[in-house]
């Protein structure tokens, strides 16, 4: 839906989903690393042992 309200804009149409292209694959990426991060910290995630 955003491409009818950005050719009321007047914004460069190829634009706006190349940076939100970007913008979901870095934060996708570091969401994963991060993942990565904690799970090498803490250990694998079992819903089944109790704290």
């Amino acid at each position: 839906m955003y491409g009818v309200s950005l050719a009321f804009l007047d914004v460069n149409i190829m634009v706006i989903p190349l940076a939100i292209g970007a913008a979901t694959f870095l934060m996708s990426t570091g969401g994963m690393s991060a993942g990565r991060f904690i799970g090498a910290q803490f250990g694998p995630y079992r819903p089944d042992r109790r704290v």
